[in-house]
């Protein structure tokens, strides 16, 4: 048993049990028994309340959630195919990228191709890429090209 110093702690909750009991029987018993029906009653349709509101709340989270997804959700995307161009300047880059002076005079000439290309597909016309250079204008960036 649990002691503080020489009173027993069980014993005075023993004698505090009894006294709230005796409290009951003598004067609360003829009082609360005949409300206990209607206490019943309430506290039955507080709980029917209760319900209704969560079920309420997640109905309305779940229609939150929706909402969330459909704004935070990702763009798609379209997906590019690489462009003939593309490659050929990813083996112009690899070209230039050598030791060898051969490979950069290759790297030249196939950025050349790929202006020639841009150039017939922007619409330009000429037989060579000096002529589609002459028509697409006589700017001096266009010229050093």
């Amino acid at each position: 048993m649990i002691k503080t110093g020489e009173v027993d702690i069980f014993i005075i909750f023993k004698k505090a049990a009894l006294l709230i009991e005796w409290i009951y029987l003598t004067y609360l018993k003829n009082f609360i028994e005949p409300l206990l029906p209607t206490i019943e009653i309430i506290f039955n349709i507080f709980t029917v309340i209760f319900i209704v509101g969560i079920i309420f709340v997640l109905i309305k989270f779940r229609k939150l959630r929706i909402k969330e997804r459909e704004f935070y959700k990702p763009e798609e995307i379209e997906k590019s195919e690489v462009s003939n161009n593309e490659i050929q300047w990813g083996v112009v880059l690899d070209h230039i990228s050598s030791n060898n002076s051969a490979e950069w005079k290759i790297a030249i000439i196939e950025a050349d191709n790929i202006l020639d290309n841009i150039l017939k597909e922007a619409g330009y016309e000429g037989e060579t890429l000096a002529d589609r250079l002459k028509s697409a204008g006589n700017s001096e960036s266009v010229q050093k090209a």
